[in-house]
């Protein structure tokens, strides 16, 4: 039921963004057709070419009749991808064919349908229903599932053919490897990271030949050729590199996790902002960390300057552990205090929170759910929290969809109808914040890496202004030493600061 809630919401967000461009706009359509667009919703960002794919599709009627066959309509990418609108009368059909080609025609992705080998690998797969029945362009939500190169057309329910790739090279002395860069910082995997990689070929006559190329989000699988004396594959990112050799008695097939050197996470000093005021960045507001001699956070304060320039301690966090996790936040501030509790699965994932305030106590209990597919090494997964207030009539809902390390949607959500909506995208370095091990009330903070964009859709309550781009500086290991945000009116999208936070590490 999550899964159904989460993308119902997050349909609506894509159909308020979409309306909201010039060359997406959504008309009425001509008299007896309607409009249809597919959403593709767990299509990687990382995938190669992203501006140059295409969908084919075919539907069918309600009788049966093929009324679309292989249609071939460009995937735009915003925020999600989305297909170019479809049209046809009125009515009820079922989409029977769903794949994703790249500019030469070669399928990458495919939608399985039900009972073929692949349809465990999606949540629903076709035929899927749609159903054309007033003047809205229909968005229809369609999961995908990476293609192979041991794939066949056929795994997944189509015709063999279906997928026009170009057959298996049965060559025997060529072997693939497939490969995954893997860093740890600290105690955080990143497994879903582009990096460098290169590639020592040592020749049967003592030649040496040497090449590099950028290694794609989540790895990908090279060719080699067995004609040579033996290889070293090298993987590098933030000043991180780790090789491994392949001699000629081991040239076969293979897997390789590469990368795994421990990097020692930075901990943050200060955090400080500045407004950009008549032509000169002001400081505005600082945090600083404090931590025990385990290494452990200890203490955020949090600062402003009062009309004379001189420091006020606006409030403070302090933290207790149990389990080497982070078991109870105090915060203490002039407008009130707080005090929250966590407690967490054998994994280390939060289970249940609780927070007493000056209004009385909310109770949230914290749920995970598997999502097909995988970014990277790890799986990708869905996390939602319910909330109970002892002094509210309503609960509140937050769920989000985390792809390699980062919730790429959030929703939050209320019985009373009150909503935010968000897609957001990530560049590929180290957010600071996922150091620290501190838990968040209402789980904003679980992704690995930076927010580059946070579009949002609201319900009743729209705030004044909302942070919806940001921009790093980065250092060579990878951590943020500027971040320059960009705030904008969300009824009218017009621009009203800019802020620039700097970060000093110890």
């Amino acid at each position: 039921m999550k899964t159904i809630f989460t993308t119902t919401l997050m349909l609506a967000l894509l159909l308020t963004i979409s309306s909201c461009k010039k060359d997406r706009t959504i008309n009425q359509p001509p008299q007896n057709k309607l409009k249809f667009a597919i959403n593709v919703a767990n299509l990687p960002t990382s995938t190669p070419a992203n501006s140059n794919l295409t969908a084919i599709v075919s539907v069918k009627s309600s009788t049966g009749e093929l009324v679309i066959t292989d249609a071939k309509v460009n995937l735009n990418y915003s925020n999600g991808f989305l297909t170019d609108v479809l049209e046809l009368p009125k009515g009820n059909y079922r989409i029977t064919k769903l794949i994703i080609q790249d500019s030469n025609s070669n399928a990458l992705f495919a939608s399985p349908l039900a009972g073929s080998a692949k349809a465990q690998t999606v949540v629903q797969p076709l035929e899927m229903p749609l159903a054309l029945e007033n003047e809205l362009t229909k968005i229809l939500t369609i999961e995908v599932t990476a293609i192979s190169d041991s794939d066949r057309s056929e795994d997944f329910g189509y015709a063999a053919g279906s997928f026009r790739l170009p057959p298996p090279d049965q060559n025997s002395d060529l072997f693939k490897v497939e490969i995954r860069p893997l860093f740890r910082v600290g105690e955080v995997v990143y497994d879903s990271i582009p990096a460098s990689l290169r590639i020592t070929t040592y020749g049967l006559n003592g030649t040496q030949a040497v090449s590099t190329q950028v290694l794609p989000a989540g790895g990908k699988t090279i060719t080699l050729s067995k004609n040579v004396s033996k290889y070293k594959i090298m993987v590098s990112k933030w000043g991180l590199s780790d090789e491994m050799e392949i001699p000629a008695n081991e040239m076969k097939d293979m897997s390789l996790s590469i990368g795994g050197a421990n990097l020692k996470p930075k901990k943050l000093k200060s955090e400080s902002v500045y407004q950009y005021i008549n032509g000169q960045w002001v400081a505005d507001t600082r945090k600083e960390y404090e931590y025990f001699a385990t290494g452990k956070l200890f203490r955020i304060n949090y600062l402003s300057k009062d009309v004379n320039g001189n420091k006020v301690l606006d409030a403070s966090e302090e933290f207790e552990y149990q389990n080497n996790r982070v078991s109870e936040i105090y915060f203490t501030s002039t407008s009130g205090d707080r005090t929250q509790y966590f407690s967490y699965l054998a994994d280390g994932k939060i289970d249940k929170m609780r927070e007493v305030n000056n209004e009385g106590t909310i109770n949230a209990t914290v749920s995970y759910a598997a999502i097909p597919g995988k970014r990277g090494i790890t799986g990708n997964y869905q996390i939602g929290a319910t909330y109970s207030f002892s002094y509210k009539y309503y609960q509140q809902h937050v769920f989000m969809d985390m792809y390699g390390g980062n919730a790429e949607n959030y929703s939050n959500t209320t019985t009373h109808g009150n909503a935010k909506l968000s897609l957001i995208s990530y560049d590929f370095n180290i957010n600071p914040y996922a150091h620290l091990g501190v838990p968040n009330f209402w789980l904003n903070n679980v992704s690995k890496h930076n927010k580059l964009s946070d579009i949002s859709n609201y319900s009743i309550i729209i705030p004044n202004v909302e942070a919806y781009a940001f921009s790093y500086t980065y250092d060579a290991d990878g951590f943020p030493t500027e971040l320059f945000t960009k705030y904008r009116n969300p009824v009218t999208f017009a621009d009203t600061h800019v802020t620039k936070t700097v970060f000093v590490y110890q």
